[in-house]
């Protein structure tokens, strides 16, 4: 799938950018004109959203990274190629197997920890790691009784 859309820089300037979604080779590049910019394993990528540009009105999509890569932001002039764009993502991460989140886990004197989270449907197991090397621990996702979302991007989960 080829795109052609903006991206707002870190400095909030646009470059033109032609963004190749190869789901056989499974990345993503980032072209100007024919030079190859950046290259994202497709795995890497946590969540695809759809937003409006309040000031423009332009149809943006927020790309979010997992882990040390920013989230970054691509402007299309189409409505439908934002939605397009938004769609293969959805069905790429639904069709995943092995989901994983970055987050802060508040330990019991409430001070925040980042961990990886790794949600294995195959194995049907959530793993929190220290970092990509380091299991703190390993749960069977039959063990979850509840997950609740709270304010502030905030989610719960009850053990059985």
């Amino acid at each position: 799938h080829t795109f052609l859309a903006d991206k707002i820089l870190r400095l909030g300037n646009r470059v033109k950018r032609r963004i190749v979604v190869d789901c056989n080779d499974g990345v993503m590049r980032n072209f100007d004109q024919e030079e190859l910019k950046k290259e994202h394993p497709l795995e890497t990528i946590v969540s695809v959203c759809k937003d409006v540009d309040s000031e423009t009105g332009a149809n943006t999509i927020k790309v979010d990274f997992l882990q040390d890569q920013r989230p970054y932001t691509l402007v299309f002039s189409k409505k439908e190629d934002s939605r397009a764009f938004v769609r293969i993502f959805r069905e790429i991460i639904l069709r995943r197997r092995k989901h994983v989140f970055e987050a802060d886990k508040l330990n019991q004197y409430g001070v925040p920890q980042t961990r990886m989270f790794v949600i294995d449907l195959d194995q049907a197991t959530m793993t929190t790691m220290e970092s990509s090397h380091v299991v703190k621990k390993v749960r069977k996702l039959k063990d979850i009784a509840n997950v609740f979302l709270m304010e502030k991007n905030e989610v719960q989960i009850s053990f059985l």
